[in-house]
């Protein structure tokens, strides 16, 4: 049995025996037996008792935390934090000390944390009597000031980095923070407690008393021994779907007030080369709202239809949600789709989820049926280069796809926010009849089934909205049970819709002695100046400007310019340029933007939305002080900041990054992870000349933007950003920026597999250059043609093109232009069967590529030649190239190269007859070219994978990669190396043995 450890960790005005109550229920229940309680002991106290005794600060708790967890804790393969008051900070600061420290991925056995009264924003109360106590010189009081300033930036990386992470890295730890509130605590308000952490709630008792569960049925101990068992099961096998027949769907809890988990993971499916399947999250839902009330009928109504067999025979389950504006139709079908994922066996294929932004009023923010095509056929794990470019032909994909996954038990469920039109949301509904979609939009759209009309909140709906947002924040605040009909007529003003009661409940909770009547009278002072608008209109302004006029100056100001940005969300950073602020006060602004609903936090901390409505009222009051707030010289700031970022970003992934870098990124990986978080602004701000920035700069954005997307494989971006720039580029007469658009344009193409196209466009950039007499750029764009046409096996037009690429470079005295191009035309030379000529041509280019330091392409050079080497029984130095290649793209961060020096390693082994020793790394490199989307690579890697098993006396074995590599050549077009692979699988049939395939990365 795998034990987990409960690691236990005090508060400061307590000790390890506080823990005694909930350790002994812990002992006592059988389903836990696999749990032992670690109560840590650090030292604490009222006061110093002696001269030379120091109470440690956190920093020195958290040190010592993270040594515990290495020794006594060692043991434990799993473990839960569970912390109490200032445990909270040390056990925050114990992770961001060690993500700090790059060492993230010693955290990866963490299941869990659970914080109880946990002062995250300080401790308001009795801050005279700690004081008084402690002395203000105490190292752990001075921590609990409220808002702090280092704690502050503690709890901003454990969101970022812990709370907000998707991968286990060195600097990030996926990791579930669920925080607890004593409900009549008065030392730790709950607003402190729960902070803004996604997953929060409330526990009976005040700030000690939270931890005396004495009994089994304690709130306390239930909820801990919840997150105890779901820890201990987070690594288990995905659940396996019913094979039944699909029942009537049970009653269900409706969805609470609470918050809910943010994501759901489904059984996704690996190749046949791959050692099995994996638990994956599909898609991370947004955040649900921690006030939901008066809609029960409407979730029954759509779990109904959402059960196994709850559609129309023959038919889809498709369902759109349709309503007004703020009537809470996105709330309602998360919060439907959130109790649905929680059935077992109704979506073990978890879910995808898209917010289509269908009524922002900037056209360049709405999302694409495209794009979200594109996006969820690779979450589906469809490789990118299988991905078709036709909206058409993405949307019959992804139909196959979610129908085929639904046949093996892995059934999904769709989710489309926001559609404005038929024609942008009916290409991503599914067309099989078990997969389930919810579609909302303000507009009833004729997409199939019956459409669910949303009505607003009846009046004593509305009225217990406004009770369960106030006491969600303070759990004895009566104010509206106390003021029935004052709370009444503000139910009316807000006409019954969830925005509008959402912010007015907000400005009661920031002032928690104004009493609703006084806020009655002033939404019905401003109904009255806003009469000339409908009612609905009128709630919903009247709520969005009391709540704006009772910002600050500054507040108010970065609202207004929130709009500027190009995307669908910002980063922090971003919004202090826009403010011309520090980043810190750019944080406070926006939180406190958020805790007055006027913004909402996105996906990720750190990064921020705005509601389309919010955002149209903020462009609107924008444009009223556009010329006080500078708004032009805004946006080319916040342009300025994007262009500036993104060229130090694309510098510094470069090989060999030349210029003065910023002190922005530290490394390649937070120089990557930055353009990934930035790419839905950055893709607009340079596809959008004009509207966002100078036409020059975006231009050159576009063009410096193609190396990066190449790299990531986001071809969709990579099309798009090239188009512009070569658009941009004719419109405005530059014709070198011209001529590199186009040859961008065709390498985009050309990894698509649109050869045609590739060398249309690589034709036409060399003949640009060479009408600017610019010898270097021709010579590169006749690399480029050469490649393309060398991939449609059009040999003597690529021969003939590189010769004279490599004429020009000669001429002109650019030796890294020409190891470049000798390395394509030694590839060429070799596959028309000149293995010598093509031998001595790689020798040539990869002594270049050396002499200039060029590693990436040395590592490619060297997988070239050892290729050659091996179709000509030169097995031992082409072993040795291949494995130094590995370790130059394993040193390099280079996982696609890695992929493919694996990949001609295992080749040239089983040239060798080393059949055992080459299957490891082929099935490795086939494994990572899936993760990258890198289709055609990968079914090479099989083909051989195939030839390797054969070799080494399993043919058997061979037949299931060969018949997949088969499979995928055919569709990709590649007759030639289908054809190999068709030999090598009957070969195998026979349990013969095949000629490997040989393969490797090119120039």
């Amino acid at each position: 049995m795998r034990r987990l450890g409960v690691v236990l960790v005090h508060g400061f005005r307590s000790g390890p025996g506080a823990w005694d109550p909930l350790r002994a229920l812990i002992a006592a229940d059988e389903d836990l037996a696999f749990a032992d309680t670690l109560p840590f002991a650090y030292a604490t106290g009222w006061k110093r008792l002696h001269p030379l005794r120091v109470l440690p600060g956190i920093d020195t708790a958290a040190d010592s935390l993270k040594e515990y967890l290495a020794t006594e804790a060692g043991d434990f393969e799993e473990l839960v934090l569970v912390t109490h008051s200032q445990g909270g900070l040390v056990a925050q600061r114990m992770l961001a000390r060690m993500l700090g420290d790059g060492r993230g991925r010693e955290l990866a056995r963490i299941r869990a944390v659970v914080m109880l009264a946990c002062p995250n924003n300080g401790s308001e109360l009795f801050l005279s009597l700690r004081r008084g106590l402690f002395g203000s010189r105490h190292p752990q009081e001075s921590q609990l000031r409220p808002l702090n300033e280092q704690v502050t930036r503690t709890l901003r990386t454990v969101l970022r980095d812990v709370v907000g992470a998707t991968a286990v890295t060195e600097r990030t730890c996926p990791i579930p923070f669920s925080v607890y509130a004593g409900e009549s605590d008065a030392v730790v308000p709950p607003a402190s407690a729960q902070s803004v952490f996604p997953d929060a709630a409330a526990l009976p008792g005040d700030h000690s008393g939270i931890l005396r569960a004495t009994t089994a049925d304690h709130r306390t101990f239930t909820t801990l021994r919840r997150h105890i068992l779901r820890a201990h099961g987070s690594s288990g096998p995905p659940p396996v779907p019913s094979s039944g027949e699909p029942s009537a769907p049970p009653e269900h809890p409706l969805p609470t007030a609470g918050p809910a988990a943010t994501s759901a993971t489904g059984a996704g499916t690996k190749g046949a080369a791959t050692t099995g399947s994996t638990a994956r999250v599909l898609a991370g839902l947004p955040a649900r709202s921690r006030t939901f009330t008066g809609r029960e009928e409407d979730v029954r109504a759509l779990l109904a239809l959402l059960a196994p067999g709850g559609g129309a025979p023959g038919t889809s389950p498709v369902r759109a949600v349709v309503g007004m504006a703020g009537v809470g139709k996105t709330e309602l079908v998360l919060q439907a789709a959130e109790c649905a994922l929680r059935e077992p066996g109704w979506f073990p294929g978890g879910f995808l989820f898209a917010d289509l932004a269908g009524h922002d009023p900037e056209p360049a923010r709405r999302a694409t049926a495209s794009d979200v095509l594109g996006d969820f056929l690779r979450t589906l794990d469809v490789p990118a280069g299988d991905v078709p470019s036709g909206t058409d032909a993405r949307a019959a994909l992804l139909r196959t796809t979610l129908a085929a996954r639904a046949g093996r038990g892995l059934r999904t469920l769709v989710l489309i926010d926001n559609a404005g039109s038929e024609e942008q949301v009916r290409p991503l509904l599914p067309g099989d009849p078990d997969t389930a979609a919810l579609v909302t939009s303000r507009t009833k759209l004729a997409i199939g089934g019956r459409p669910h009309d949303l009505k607003v909140l009846d009046a004593a709906a509305s009225v217990d909205f406004l009770d369960e947002a106030l006491r969600y924040a303070g759990p004895d605040d009566t104010r509206i049970e106390d003021a029935p009909a004052a709370a009444l007529s503000i139910a009316e003003l807000c006409a019954g819709l969830p925005l509008a009661l959402h912010i007015v409940a907000a400005l009661l909770v920031d002032f928690p002695t104004r009493p609703p009547a006084d806020l009655s009278r002033a939404l019905q002072a401003e109904h009255t100046r806003l009469d000339r608008l409908a009612r609905d209109d009128r709630a919903v302004r009247a709520a969005f400007d009391l709540s704006y006029r009772r910002l600050t100056d500054g507040q108010a100001r970065l609202f207004r310019l929130l709009p500027v940005n190009p995307g669908p969300d910002l980063s922090t950073e971003a919004a202090a340029r826009l403010g011309a602020l520090d980043e810190d006060t750019a944080a406070g602004v926006l939180e406190d933007l958020a805790r007055a609903h006027l913004i909402e936090p996105s996906r990720s901390w750190g990064r921020w939305r705005l509601h389309d409505l919010l955002r149209l009222y903020a462009g609107e009051v924008g444009a009223r002080e556009a010329d006080a707030d500078e708004r032009d010289s805004v946006r080319r700031r916040l342009f300025d900041h994007y262009w500036t970022l993104a060229l130090t970003a694309v510098t510094l992934l470069r090989p060999d990054p030349d210029g003065p870098l910023t002190q922005r990124f530290d490394t390649p990986r937070e120089a990557q992870a930055w353009l990934e978080d930035e790419r839905h602004n950055l893709t607009p701000a340079a596809t959008s000349p004009g509207s966002f920035g100078p036409a020059d700069l975006t231009l050159v954005l576009g063009l410096n933007l193609g190396q990066w997307f190449e790299r990531r494989r986001h071809f969709d971006d990579w099309s798009a950003v090239a188009a512009s720039a070569l658009s941009t580029a004719r419109s405005t007469g530059q014709r070198r920026s011209e001529a590199r658009a186009l040859d961008q344009l065709g390498n985009c193409r050309r990894l698509t597999r649109r050869f045609p196209e590739a060398i249309t466009h690589h034709r036409e950039a060399v003949a640009v250059f060479r009408s600017l007499d610019d010898p270097r750029g021709e010579g590169g764009a006749l690399s480029s043609l050469g490649v393309a046409l060398r991939r449609v096996h059009r040999f003597d037009e690529a021969i003939e093109a590189f010769s004279r690429a490599a004429r020009l470079a000669q001429e002109q005295g650019d030796e890294q232009l020409l190891g470049r191009v000798l390395g394509n035309l030694g590839i060429t030379l070799r596959q028309v069967g000149r293995y010598e000529e093509a031998i001595e041509t790689l020798r040539e280019s990869v002594a270049l590529h050396r002499k200039w330091g060029e590693r990436r392409e040395e590592g490619q050079g060297l997988c070239n030649l050892a290729n050659a080497l091996a179709q000509t029984g030169g097995h031992a130095e082409a072993v040795r190239l291949a494995r130094e290649a590995v370790a130059i793209f394993t040193g390099g961060d280079d996982r696609h190269g890695r992929a493919g020096a694996l990949s001609v390693l295992g080749t040239v082994l089983s040239a060798a007859g080393h059949f055992d020793d080459a299957v490891a790394p082929l099935r490795e490199a086939a494994e990572s070219f899936e993760d990258l989307d890198d289709a055609h690579a990968r079914a090479i890697a099989l083909a051989n994978l195939g030839v390797a098993l054969a070799g080494a006396g399993t043919p058997a074995s061979a037949v299931a990669p060969l018949t997949e590599a088969v499979a995928a050549l055919r569709q990709l077009d590649d007759v030639a190396s289908e054809a190999t692979a068709r030999r090598a699988l009957e070969a195998a049939a026979r349990s013969g043995r095949a000629e490997p395939e040989g393969t490797g990365p090119t120039v």
